[in-house]
């Protein structure tokens, strides 16, 4: 059993009340991301894959289509964060059965196989 994750309704709050120096803008972007989903009334969880991968949504919804794999990340900039990122979505697509994955960025947008990068501003209208 995974332990549970938090996230916070008010991120000024989150970001107030931190001790952290610098802002860490994914956990922010995760939150955001995790607060769209809601508002969708969905069944949202996470997943670490047999790999020990972390897929940060794992969402279960009937009014989208069913099964979603959703991954947060800021950029995907850095090779090994792709790798990371694009790696633990696509382990979770095989596990699940799942046959395309999406990953919500900031800025950037394309598309690696299955798995579709899309900006938040785009996802958060769609």
């Amino acid at each position: 059993m995974n332990p549970q994750k938090l996230y916070s309704v008010d991120t000024g709050l989150l970001s107030a009340m931190s001790i952290r120096a610098t802002l860490d803008r994914g956990a922010l972007l995760e939150n955001l991301a995790y607060m769209h989903l809601r508002r969708r009334a969905a069944r949202i969880t996470y997943l670490v894959t047999s790999a020990g991968q972390e897929v940060d949504f794992v969402v279960d919804s009937s009014s989208h289509g069913g099964r979603e794999l959703i991954q947060a990340s800021w950029t995907l900039d850095r090779p090994e964060t792709r790798a990371r990122e694009l790696g633990a979505l696509s382990q979770a697509m095989k596990e699940l059965r799942v046959r395309t994955g999406t990953v919500v960025t900031w800025l950037e947008e394309g598309k690696e196989g299955r798995i579709r990068i899309v900006p938040a501003w785009k996802w958060l209208l769609e």
